[in-house]
């Protein structure tokens, strides 16, 4: 306990003291998501897992990491993420290329037990389950802008759009989009991107306000996440996080008030 690393959150996801330690915080929380001692790959839904076992896993991450009671949300849905990729990986790998179950077995994944991988196989099997499969996996295809971050947050973008304004500014989410779908490596945009800009910026060129272009680019907000804000932020997050930032922009002018009204009174004494 005495040796644990401290992470500070911000409204969107962990951004300070360093990249490495957001880093270390978000690959460990990764691995309980894959790690069957804190939850089976036998559930079929997120939802099910009860929240003894959601406490326990919150419980034992704060025992590696110093981080606020308030990022218990962003915690409980990175592992959740964690633990539905890794599935979808060992579907992709270890049922869908082969063509019986015989097949299957010889090519379980070794940190999954044969038995449950057998059920496993039986679940992906089912009709049902394999139609919900498809439908999915066509909703996926129509996606368009995926990020091309890998593994930094949004969180950490946003911090480092606020540090290059100089002026602590919140970036607009379209400054966000931008960032999030530039490749780090080559430093340019996909050609879906760049077409993206180019009716963005004409349709605030024929008068609509940032806002109206961006949602008239990517539709309205899906219930219970915003765009470009990353996993665990609602609207209602991204409030009271205006109001808090008002309140102590309010203070801050408050006691500076208070400061050159002290710095007069002791001149005029003088």
């Amino acid at each position: 306990m005495e040796e644990r690393e401290e992470v500070t959150f911000g409204v969107e996801g962990p951004i300070e003291p360093t990249p490495q330690s957001v880093s270390n915080l978000t690959s460990f929380v990764g691995t309980i998501g894959r790690n069957k001692r804190f939850v089976s790959l036998l559930y079929t839904n997120w939802h099910a897992i009860h929240w003894n076992s959601k406490n326990f896993m919150w419980r034992y991450i704060n025992t590696k990491f110093i981080i606020p009671a308030s990022s218990e949300k962003w915690v409980i849905q990175t592992i959740r993420d964690a633990w539905k990729t890794f599935k979808g990986k060992i579907k992709l790998r270890h049922f869908v290329p082969c063509d019986n179950i015989e097949d299957m077995v010889k090519n379980r994944p070794l940190q999954v037990p044969e038995d449950q991988f057998i059920k496993l196989i039986l679940y992906w099997s089912h009709p049902t389950i394999q139609a919900i499969s498809q439908r999915n996996k066509k909703n996926k295809e129509q996606q368009k802008f995926p990020h091309r971050m890998a593994p930094v947050n949004f969180a950490r973008v946003r911090a480092a759009l606020r540090e290059s304004k100089g002026t602590n500014e919140e970036p607009k989410r379209f400054e966000v989009f931008i960032a999030t779908r530039t490749s780090r490596k080559r430093k340019e945009l996909d050609e879906g991107t760049q077409t993206a800009i180019e009716i963005f910026q004409s349709r605030q060129a024929s008068g609509e306000t940032e806002e109206e272009a961006f949602q008239t680019l990517f539709g309205k907000e899906r219930p219970g996440w915003v765009r470009c804000y990353g996993r665990s932020v609602t609207q209602t997050d991204l409030q009271k996080h205006a109001e808090i930032s008002a309140i102590k922009q309010q203070h801050q002018e408050e006691v500076t008030t208070l400061k050159n009204e002290f710095g007069d009174v002791k001149t005029q004494q003088q």
